[in-house]
């Protein structure tokens, strides 16, 4: 089989396991190779002199050696049933294990041991969930006036809205808009009639934006008449954008209602 162990190995190949299930001996005249696996083919994990005493734990089939099979277990190899002899029967290594018997009776409780060092902090998990929201504190003081922003920039101008009928010493306007297309020449645009108890005293047209049109002229008309208005004429030269126009009927209170 093999060559005899050095007497290191000797020595420890004569341990018993305290797993064992039975207790075997090495029959070879020159030692026995502990096995990876239960065949000859597999890794030596070491030689056990003739005589050595060892642990058998289980059997099992493996490779036929000389007319043997059995092979078993010992330690973490194995050993061929030819050159092995057990005390006794071994259980298979595929037999199922008995069932525990009944735990013994509890033991007195030990004295407690020296408080050990702090270990080392570990990592930091990752963040819970986020907690119902709590109530609402108390406010607190109010704080000082900010600086006075700039000023922003200057709206257009709306136009002036109808006055009051009533109370006298003052002149007031009445707008009419228009659109003025181009192409237009001397059209007349009408303002707005005043009200009862006004008349008409004067009036103009006022061109919104930069536009080559011009207002020509205009007429009071009244207020001997139902027609307490001014009238403006625009011209809006061919080919220029439409333009939009506000003809203002300046009207002055004639006594109250």
């Amino acid at each position: 089989m093999a060559a005899p162990a050095a007497a290191g190995s000797t020595r420890a190949a004569r341990t018993v396991e305290a797993a064992a299930t039975g207790t075997g001996r090495v029959v070879s005249r020159i030692g026995q190779h502990l096995r990876e696996r239960p065949t000859s083919a597999s890794a030596s994990l070491r030689v056990y002199p003739p005589g050595a005493r060892v642990a058998v734990r289980c059997s099992a089939t493996g490779q036929v050696v000389q007319g043997h099979d059995q092979w078993f277990k010992v330690g973490k190899g194995w050993m061929s049933g030819r050159y092995l002899t057990t005390s006794g029967p071994v259980q298979p290594c595929n037999a199922p294990k008995p069932l525990p018997g009944p735990p013994g009776p509890k033991g007195p409780k030990g004295d407690k041991g020296d408080k050990g060092p702090q270990g080392p902090k570990g990592d930091t998990g990752p963040a819970g969930p986020a907690g119902p929201k709590g109530e609402k504190g108390d406010t607190g003081p109010k704080g000082d006036t900010g600086a006075t922003g700039p000023a922003g920039p200057k709206g257009d101008t709306g136009p002036k809205g109808d006055p009051a009928t009533q109370g006298v010493g003052y002149v007031f306007g009445v707008y009419q808009e228009y659109t003025v297309p181009g192409g237009t020449v001397n059209k007349a645009y009408p303002g707005k009639i005043c009200p009862a108890h006004s008349r008409a005293t004067s009036g103009n047209v006022k061109i919104k934006g930069t536009s080559p049109a011009y207002a020509s002229g205009g007429e009071l008309v009244g207020p001997s008449n139902d027609k307490n208005q001014y009238i403006g004429y625009v011209a809006n030269p061919s080919g220029s954008s439409p333009i939009d126009i506000v003809v203002a009927t300046c009207c002055a209170p004639t006594h109250a209602a």
